[in-house]
C-alpha cells in the first residue's frame, strides 16, 4: 500500500514544456521574421504578435521560477511595459528601473496585506 504524502507535489512538466515551446518560437520569430511584416497585425504600429508571445514567455517562465501566477503577472507586466515604452522610443533605464520599483512596491504591500 503505498504511503499519502500530507502535501500534494505539483507537477510542473507541461508547463516547462509549455514555456520552452513559446521561448522556441519566439526566437524562430526573431530569426526568421522582418519586424515590418509583424508591425501592423491587430492594431496598426502594435506589433502585437510579438508582443504577446514575450508577454506569455515571460509569464509561464516567472511563474516556474516563483511558483506564483499573481506574481508572475505583475512582474511580466511590468517588463512588457518597459518593452513597449523602449519599442515607441519613451524608454531608458530609468523608467525601467522606475516600473521595477513599482511592482516591487505592488509586491510589497500584496505580501503585507496577507
Amino acid at each position: 500500500m503505498k504511503k499519502r504524502s500530507r502535501f500534494t507535489q505539483k507537477r510542473h512538466g507541461w508547463l516547462v514544456m509549455i514555456t520552452f515551446f513559446i521561448w522556441l518560437l519566439i526566437a524562430l520569430m526573431i530569426i526568421f521574421v522582418d519586424p515590418e511584416n509583424v508591425k501592423d497585425l491587430g492594431l496598426t504600429g502594435s506589433y502585437l504578435l510579438p508582443g504577446m508571445l514575450i508577454y506569455l514567455g515571460l509569464f509561464f517562465g516567472l511563474s516556474i521560477l516563483t511558483l506564483s501566477s499573481r506574481r508572475a503577472w505583475l512582474w511580466a507586466s511590468a517588463l512588457l511595459l518597459a518593452f513597449y515604452l523602449r519599442l515607441w522610443g519613451l524608454g531608458n533605464y530609468l523608467n525601467l528601473l522606475l516600473l521595477l520599483g513599482m511592482a516591487g512596491s505592488v509586491e510589497l504591500y500584496w505580501r503585507q496585506k496577507k
